[in-house]
């Protein structure tokens, strides 16, 4: 989700900032952040992070390499 709006929501301020560029940014851009952020909701769901977790947790570790 590298489109996102990253924001610590602990900091008022930090989400103030955020809520400001968002409502700043251009049409065309927020279009375009958001056909990215809706691509990666649709084709990332629950499952594919569920499988690639377990996915994760079945592989065979890999050995450390030496430097």
């Amino acid at each position: 989700m590298t489109e996102a709006l990253l924001i610590n929501p602990h900091s008022a301020e930090g989400i103030a900032d955020a809520i400001r560029q968002a409502l700043s940014m251009p049409r065309e851009e927020r279009i375009r952040r958001w056909r990215s952020l809706m691509d990666g909701v649709l084709g990332e769901d629950v499952f594919w992070w569920g499988r690639r977790f377990t996915d994760a947790l079945m592989a065979e570790p890999q050995p450390a390499v030496a430097a």
